[in-house]
C-alpha cells in the first residue's frame, strides 16, 4: 500500500466516522447504494502557480461509491454518476472556514437525485471534534483543547489586526 493509498483510506474512514454520527445523512445516501461520485480538487490560483506546486502536485480525482449502509467506499475504477468539484481554500481561508464551520466552495454535476443527497449531506453534516475528543480522552482534555483553540483564534485575530494597521 502506497502512502497515498494509506492517506486516502484513512480519509474515507474519517468521512465515514462523521457520516455515521448523522443517521439522517446515511438514510439520504442509502437509496443511491452502488452509485459512484468523483471528487475533484480545484487548487487556489496562487498555489497552482507557486514554486510549491513542484512539491505538491495537484491531487488526483477520488472516486467514492455509496455502500448499502449509506457510507463511502473508495472505488478507483467505478463508473461515475456524479462529479463534485471542491474548491481548495488557501491556508487563511481554510482557517476561517474551520472556525466558522463553513464548507469549501463546491460544484456538483450529474444525476439530480444523487446531487440533491450529496448537497444535503455537505450542507448539514459537520464533524463535532470536541465531542470526539471528550469521548476518546474525557471531558477535561476536551475542555483543554477548546481553551487552546480559543486562544489560537484570539492570537490570530490580534495578528491580523496588527498586519492591517
Amino acid at each position: 500500500m502506497s502512502s497515498n493509498d494509506f492517506l486516502i483510506s484513512r480519509s474515507v474512514l474519517l468521512a465515514n466516522h462523521v457520516l455515521s454520527g448523522e443517521p439522517v445523512a446515511m438514510q439520504k445516501l442509502q437509496p443511491h447504494a452502488g452509485r459512484c461520485m468523483e471528487l475533484r480538487f480545484d487548487l487556489p490560483q496562487g498555489l497552482a502557480q507557486s514554486p510549491l506546486s513542484r512539491f505538491l502536485p495537484k491531487p488526483e480525482p477520488l472516486r467514492l461509491s455509496i455502500s448499502r449502509a449509506g457510507l463511502l467506499e473508495w472505488t478507483p475504477t467505478a463508473e461515475v454518476a456524479l462529479t463534485v468539484t471542491l474548491g481548495v481554500p488557501s491556508l487563511a481561508q481554510a482557517w476561517d472556514m474551520l472556525r466558522h464551520r463553513n464548507r469549501p466552495p463546491m460544484q456538483i454535476e450529474g444525476d439530480a437525485h444523487l446531487a440533491e443527497a450529496v448537497s444535503w449531506v455537505a450542507q448539514n453534516v459537520r464533524w463535532d471534534v470536541a465531542h470526539d475528543v471528550s469521548q476518546w480522552f474525557g471531558t477535561p482534555v476536551a475542555a483543554g483543547v477548546s481553551m487552546v483553540r480559543s486562544r489560537v483564534e484570539q492570537s490570530v485575530a490580534r495578528w491580523r489586526q496588527g498586519r492591517s494597521a
